[in-house]
């Protein structure tokens, strides 16, 4: 299948929820979180689930060969876990309820040099939702984004 083919699978589609395994952008004492004020959030793993009752896990990591990071989508039949960081564990599921929910009205892909997607947009009644590869870390005291990395890296802007 063409790589961009997949995403465009989700147009008309409705978004009742998103689940995910959320990654701290800072995983010193204290470990801290990211949120929408900083432009960011990152996940290791995250699910869009429709209103039909399915779902699809975005994934970010490198191409079969190994050499090239993309983004990729797979339909999934098992729910996400939803759990509270403990002691100094970095991960945490969780209800996503930052991100919109509603009709997928628009699906934007951006590929590769090597055909690869690296990012997607998605606008959901009239939000524009990006989904790349990357990864937000605290260094200095300020958020330094990273791309490409092995993470799902979601910024939301109003459309």
């Amino acid at each position: 299948m063409n790589p961009v083919n997949q995403f465009e699978r989700l147009m008309g589609r409705y978004v009742s929820n998103w689940i995910g395994t959320e990654l701290a952008v800072d995983q010193d004492e204290p470990i801290v979180w990211a949120d929408l004020s900083c432009g960011y959030l990152q996940f290791y793993d995250l699910q869009s689930v429709f209103s039909d009752g399915t779902s699809e896990d975005w994934d970010a990591g490198l191409d079969d060969a190994g050499e090239h990071f993309m983004i990729s989508l797979d339909a999934s039949a098992v729910p996400l876990e939803i759990f509270d960081a403990y002691g100094d564990n970095f991960l945490r599921g969780r209800d996503v309820t930052e991100l919109p929910t509603g009709r997928i009205e628009l699906v934007k892909s951006v590929t590769g040099a090597y055909g690869q997607v690296v990012s997607v947009s998605l606008i959901i009644e009239g939000f524009e939702v990006t989904f790349s590869c990357g990864e937000a870390i605290w260094e200095c005291d300020e958020l330094v984004i990273v791309k490409p990395q092995e993470f799902v890296l979601v910024e939301l802007a109003a459309h």
